[in-house]
């Protein structure tokens, strides 16, 4: 039996079964919130193209690259649980796919058909891995296009040998999160990060593939061999180590945590690739432009001044206070903080602390695993 609750605007759903069947059971618990989910997906791209070019982005990602043959032939799985929820919303599976994209159609396809590349501001979030007297934490705030306000959806996915604690919007299959087994995976975009043409998976593809091992070293292995569209910091940790990662379309590069880096801090500025994608106005030779996006180091340095501070003494509540706070924190009228999350590893608990929006003052869900 499906389970489905709301607390603190974050949609909860319990699900079991085959792919299909979960993907049923999402579209059927939240059939009006996933139609919903898809028309407003496809207004913000209509917002920033233009109905007559949104047209030809949308239709270019589906039927003329090859990104849903890599799901096919990476993800099946995804592709079938995406199957479940379309037909229980009645709804088409090419608008669920849609949903599942973010480079492909806001990166890729502009640029494929000769329009300008245009991100929804998607430079903001911030996401670490710390440990502080034996216990590990990681986190992350998620900030994204003000369409998917109100739409975040902690999903659990009841598997015979393990469960996962997907923190995601409706309509998704991939996301932030924690596993039984003790692996977290948050994520930021890098732009600066090498792409490909029209292949490749897309990050919410790969978090949930990342999701599924069993630790970072598996998470890690996952990464170097499945095709990557696109550049991100992947920030995984389990009960024994953590590390932020870098990643695109060429490269994989860890960044670990050492005994004088007990914290690692990821945003959306490259460190360690080498072959950095220039975007004038905003990154060039590989460096931030001051006053566009600059704000990813700002974050940086903030966050792990505040980990270091609390090296001995880090705890939830302190976590919290870093994550809803300025910069880290952040609001305009088209983007925005919208999902803030923390993995708690302790010797008797693992647990994911998940809140949505901007509120410094917002309230927090607690989940365990």
């Amino acid at each position: 039996m499906t389970v489905t609750t709301r607390e603190n605007s974050i949609h909860y759903l319990e699900l079991q079964g085959t792919p299909y069947d979960m993907g049923q059971q999402h579209g059927t618990a939240l059939k009006n919130e996933v139609i919903q989910a898809v028309a407003d997906y496809r207004a913000n791209v209509e917002t920033m193209f233009g109905q007559e070019n949104a047209r030809k982005v949308f239709d270019w990602a589906l039927n003329q690259a090859r990104f849903r043959k890599e799901i096919e032939g990476h993800a099946p799985a995804l592709l079938e649980e995406l199957g479940g929820i379309a037909d229980a919303a009645g709804i088409a599976l090419e608008d669920m796919i849609l949903l599942n994209m973010f480079e492909e159609v806001y990166e890729a396809a502009p640029m494929r058909l000769g329009l300008a590349a245009r991100q929804p501001k998607a430079t903001a979030c911030t996401a670490f891995t710390a440990r502080s007297k034996g216990r590990r934490f990681a986190g992350q705030n998620m900030d994204y296009s003000s369409n998917l306000q109100e739409k975040q959806l902690v999903v659990r996915y009841r598997y015979p040998d393990r469960q996962l604690l997907l923190y995601c919007f409706v309509g998704q299959v991939g996301g932030l999160g924690v596993n039984s087994k003790g692996l977290s995976v948050f994520i930021n975009t890098l732009p600066q990060g090498r792409k490909r043409a029209d292949d490749g998976l897309g990050s919410n593809s790969i978090l949930r593939l990342l999701l599924e091992q069993d630790s970072v070293a598996d998470a890690l292995d996952l990464l170097r061999k499945v095709p990557r569209f696109g550049g991100a910091n992947y920030t995984l940790t389990d009960l024994s180590t953590g590390m932020v990662v870098e990643a695109d379309a060429d490269e994989v590069i860890p960044r670990l945590q050492t005994d004088e880096d007990w914290a690692v801090v990821g945003t959306n500025h490259a460190l360690c690739l080498k072959h950095r994608h220039d975007m004038p106005g905003a990154y060039e030779d590989g460096e931030p432009v001051p006053y566009s996006v600059s704000l990813t180091l700002e974050r940086m340095g903030y966050a792990q001044s505040r980990l270091d501070e609390a090296e001995d003494s880090l705890t939830v509540d302190g976590i919290k206070g870093i994550l809803t706070s300025t910069p880290v924190n952040i609001y305009n009228t088209e983007f925005m903080t919208l999902q803030s999350a923390i993995v708690e590893y302790g010797t008797d608990r693992l647990a994911f602390h998940a809140s949505a929006g901007y509120d410094p003052l917002r309230g927090w869900n607690e989940y365990r695993l």
